[in-house]
């Protein structure tokens, strides 16, 4: 890893704990926005887990985002020069565009993109989890339809059975 993404994520790390109750999240309220389990959260706090570059950039994103602790990013020393502050570019964003349509800024920059696909992963994997649940749920139906429906034909068969004997006598 590059010494200066280190520098900068132990600095995250160091200040992890005061960030987050800054920003009035709780540890299992900032994984699910980061995508990471509440455990991974209290490692981190804890000083007894790396964070790697895309769960910075995750962090940095929210707490940068956060009117509550985006002067904290800059007073801790955890934003990295050239990555500017998100609570600025959205403003800037709002003002030069209509209510419905959001451009994106050229200038951004590819660590901003890395955020943001990974919130539609996140959003999409979600939803496959859903997809998968609800499919599971049909193939256990399909199932116990499919055992009552073959316990139905051999109660049919079994009166057949017992009509064709009452018949031949």
């Amino acid at each position: 890893m590059d010494n200066n993404k280190k520098i900068y994520i132990d600095r995250m790390i160091e200040n992890l704990p005061v960030l987050r109750a800054k920003s009035g999240l709780t540890q299992a309220e900032l994984a699910q926005v980061v995508g990471v389990s509440r455990q991974t959260i209290l490692a981190a706090e804890k000083k007894q887990r790396e964070l790697t570059w895309s769960m910075f950039l995750a962090l940095l994103n929210v707490f940068g985002s956060n009117e509550n602790t985006a002067a904290l990013i800059d007073t801790f020393g955890i934003r990295p020069e050239g990555y500017q502050n998100s609570i600025k570019k959205q403003v800037e964003s709002t003002a030069s565009s209509s209510v419905n349509v959001k451009k994106k800024n050229e200038s951004d920059n590819s660590d901003e993109l890395i955020i943001e696909m990974s919130s539609q992963i996140k959003v999409l994997n979600e939803q496959l989890f859903e997809v998968k649940a609800k499919l599971n749920e049909l193939e256990t139906e399909h199932s116990q339809i499919k055992e009552e429906l073959i316990m139905a034909m051999n109660k049919i068969t079994s009166q057949d059975e017992i009509i064709e004997k009452l018949m031949e006598k």
